[in-house]
């Protein structure tokens, strides 16, 4: 192949994966510029306790840290970079400001994530070709699996949830880098600066503390090195500081008594272990693509097999325990006995869990090549692409089941999801040109719910009166703090 050819054969694979892109992330980001804001939103915009943007948000952290949840980094946060203090400070009308808000952070955290999956897959594979296929299978089982609108559509889920999680993969790379990569002095700060924001959240303690801990006692015989002992030990002892200031927090048991949970601990230690298992059912089962692609990433371990087996019991181990870990929180903390949890908390779980599941199958499939010897020559790569070819046929055509893909859906759903934002976004334009204390809001009837769109959070015949002096209310959402009305209520006509 002369050089001319070679590039082009460079460029048209560039373009086919851009183009691969495209079609995952494109659907997500229509959806994404129609959203609204919605629940907590009103309350990391309002302000309650001064007119100052950080009084604002200290005073804020200062009272859940006491009363409520106490994840205090990204609550100040919260406070400080929220696009509805353009409405608050200026009033603004958001419009699809929001949506371009939401983009903006859904773009930092998916950045993030794949620049760290490619950073891992890497280590894994040889061939930049094999990278970045392998790479771009992984962020489509990510994307094209389920759909979460508490973290997609909603800044609020997306700055609590996808941030974070994103600044954990990052994390996972800073560690990574530092082990293998020397002991440098710029990583070993790294695991300080980056490490603070996923340590102080309930959630992520237990991924980043596992991961840290193997990188330190088991795979590069930290603990061993006399020299180094106390220095490797030091960013550990960090994020269980950070996490303790957490989990042990007097607001954390302060909301868990509010809910009166009598369900015995162990129970719920059950029941997160019992959550992810039924993920990976569900997974297997009701999501053909999921499976598709898993197939295609063992057929890339099998073309990229190492000259060295993995230890695929002991990652099942770490990758199970930073699971349950992550989830263990929310059922210790809501007490429930069966596998309902909040949207935004199955992204967490998800996607520790797929991409668990991603890695683990290519080395499977590598330690399956190294161990019959197998090495796929052009004709064997074309057979098994024949072969995946009608078992994703067989797979996703005879029963339509291709048209729950939420890509396709999403599409299939464009006139609800706009008419949703248009509806949405017409009361909150009500109420802030209403003239009226008590605002009431009359529309025809609700519209279909669809998974791609989160509603305001105003319930029909509620009526939303919290005090102006609410910081952090219980039972509803701090709509008529933020407009600066007695009350809001919503009434359908049919």
């Amino acid at each position: 192949m002369n050089l001319i050819s070679k590039v082009k054969h460079i460029n048209r694979f560039k373009g086919l994966l851009f183009a691969g892109y495209i079609c995952l992330i494109l659907p997500i980001l229509f959806s994404m510029f129609y959203s609204v804001p919605a629940s907590d939103d009103f309350i990391y915009g309002s302000f309650v306790s001064s007119n100052n943007v950080f009084i604002n948000a200290l005073e804020y952290v200062k009272h859940t840290y006491f009363q409520g949840s106490c994840r205090w980094l990204i609550f100040f946060l919260q406070k400080c970079i929220n696009p509805l203090n353009l409405y608050s400070k200026w009033h603004i009308h958001l419009g699809h400001i929001y949506g371009v808000s939401v983009i903006i952070v859904f773009a930092i955290s998916m950045y993030v994530i794949i620049y760290s999956i490619k950073f891992i897959v890497d280590l894994l594979v040889v061939g930049e070709k094999n990278k970045e296929i392998i790479t771009f299978l992984i962020v489509a089982v990510l994307l094209s699996t389920y759909y979460y609108s508490e973290v997609y559509n909603w800044y609020t889920g997306g700055t609590a949830y996808a941030i974070p999680f994103s600044v954990t993969m990052l994390l996972y790379v800073t560690i990574i880098k530092y082990f293998k990569l020397g002991k440098q002095k710029k990583d070993y700060i790294m695991l300080f600066v980056v490490g603070i924001l996923p340590a102080t959240n309930e959630f992520l303690c237990v991924p980043i503390g596992i991961i840290y801990l193997y990188y330190y006692l088991i795979d590069y015989k930290g603990f061993t090195d006399k020299h180094e002992r106390l220095k490797n030990i030091v960013p550990l002892l960090f994020y269980i500081v950070m996490g303790s200031t957490v989990v042990f927090a007097p607001g954390t048991f302060a909301r868990r008594d509010l809910g009166n949970i009598t369900v015995p601990m162990w129970r719920l230690v059950m029941q997160a272990i019992i959550n992810p298992i039924v993920r990976v059912k569900d997974i297997i089962t009701t999501h053909p693509l999921a499976i598709i692609l898993f197939v295609l990433i063992f057929f890339y371990g099998i073309k990229t097999r190492k000259d060295k087996s993995h230890n695929i019991i002991i990652y099942m181990i770490i990758f199970a325990i930073g699971v349950i870990g992550a989830i263990l929180p929310y059922c210790l903390g809501k007490g429930n006995t069966n596998t309902y949890m909040d949207v935004r908390v199955y992204y967490l779980m998800d996607y520790l869990l797929l991409l668990s599941m991603c890695f683990i199958v290519l080395m499977i499939g590598q330690n399956f090549a190294l161990k019959y010897d197998i090495k796929l020559d052009k004709i064997t790569s074309i057979r098994w692409g024949i072969l995946i070819m009608m078992f994703s046929y067989l797979l996703l055509v005879p029963q339509s089941l291709y048209l729950k893909i939420p890509q396709i859906d999403i599409v299939k759903k464009s006139g609800l999801i706009r008419e949703s934002y248009a509806m949405w976004d017409g009361i909150l334009s009500e109420i802030e040109n209403s003239d009226e204390d008590n605002v009431v809001l009359v529309r025809d009837k609700a519209l279909e719910w669809s998974p791609y769109f989160l509603y305001v959070g105003l319930e029909p015949d509620n009526v939303y009166d919290q005090s102006f002096d609410s910081i952090t209310p219980i039972d509803e959402i701090m709509i008529n703090v933020f407009y600066k009305k007695k009350s809001i209520e919503l009434k359908y006509t049919e």
